[in-house]
């Protein structure tokens, strides 16, 4: 297990933003191998105002600055029982009085439609937005992150299209009017009096240390995922030969990883990068992205064709989210 950068590809994508054919061609080869070999990698050399700098991220994250009352305000079934919201908006998970983890999620202003299928409206939900902004602008910055990370995620996988010989234009549209995610994450120091070792099932030695889950080994069910996190660190990656391996918070740069819906889409070349997030009780913040297709896409692999085949609503984005949802649930009874 390794604590560096050595491990995992490093890319300037900078040339996405130019119209200099040979360097395109060249960060798509560079991305391409490292989604293929690696299954994530290091974005670098990103244009303001995509790149977060600290300004940016400490207005963005201003949202946990509000009183704990105006964030319940906007949360979802699982922290305000009279809310109409099951993912949009704030949520938290608790364990003994402690707060472990914050989550407040935007998606788009735009309006998304459904597919016909049994129960596809759960997956539309509009943003709850705090009634008072944490401070001035911060809505407009939210709204302007959003786009700005929706547009340099649509560089990312038309680069990776292009890379698997797939018609760029006919994949990319798969993209367009998207349902994808703006997430915060919060996670508060652990409270004093609180041991380490009280649920050994939250517990990973990591380079010969004990650390406490702060996010549980998974993947993303989307097909990308970029992350931003502070400078106390935290996340993990687990490499195609099952070594779990730390990703150093990037002044200049973002963690992109690959969901799964990549898998289905790329004919398998791609696959799901299982992360975590690990810590010593310490606070920590961070800020994802998550790129997904609009709710009517094909999960088939991108096609070669500039025009691809219509789909039934069976084979649409949205049920296989919809699918992804039960096997939860069923999981979830299971266990009780």
């Amino acid at each position: 297990m390794k604590n560096d950068l050595t491990w995992i590809p490093a890319v300037d994508v900078a040339p996405l933003y130019l119209t200099d054919p040979d360097r395109i061609a060249a960060v798509d080869q560079a991305i391409g191998l490292a989604c293929e070999t690696a299954g994530a990698f290091i974005a670098k050399g990103i244009p303001q105002p995509v790149l977060p700098d600290a300004q940016q991220t400490k207005k963005l994250l201003a949202f946990y600055n509000l009183p704990q009352q105006q964030r319940d305000s906007v949360g979802t079934r699982r922290v305000n029982s009279a809310s109409q919201h099951d993912y949009r908006g704030y949520s938290a998970r608790e364990s003994n009085g402690w707060t472990q983890n914050e989550i407040y999620d935007i998606g788009p202003e735009y309006q998304v439609t459904v597919p016909d299928l049994p129960k596809a409206t759960q997956l539309v939900e509009t943003n709850q937005w705090p009634q008072d902004e944490p401070e001035a602008g911060w809505k407009e910055a939210m709204e302007n992150y959003y786009t700005h990370m929706h547009d340099f995620s649509k560089r990312l996988i038309s680069s990776m299209i292009r890379y698997l010989g797939a018609n760029e234009s006919a994949g990319a549209a798969r993209f367009e009017k998207s349902n994808s995610t703006l997430r915060l994450l919060n996670y508060p120091p652990m409270p004093e009096g609180v041991d380490l070792d009280d649920n050994p099932d939250l517990i990973r030695e990591f380079d010969g240390e004990k650390m406490r889950i702060m996010a549980v080994e998974h993947c993303d069910q989307c097909c990308l995922t970029l992350l931003w996190q502070s400078d106390v660190g935290g996340l993990q990656m687990q490499s195609p030969q099952g070594e779990w391996q730390a990703i150093p918070p990037i002044k200049d740069g973002i963690s992109v990883h690959l969901g799964m819906a990549m898998g289905p889409m790329t004919d398998r070349v791609f696959s799901a990068t299982p992360h975590r997030v690990l810590g010593k009780g310490n606070g920590r913040q961070s800020i994802g992205f998550f790129l997904e297709p609009h709710l009517h896409a094909s999960t088939k692999p991108f096609s070669k064709e500039a025009v691809e085949a219509p789909v039934t609503a069976e084979e649409t984005y949205a049920a296989a989210l919809l699918r992804t949802f039960a096997e939860r649930e069923a999981r979830a009874k299971a266990k009780q």
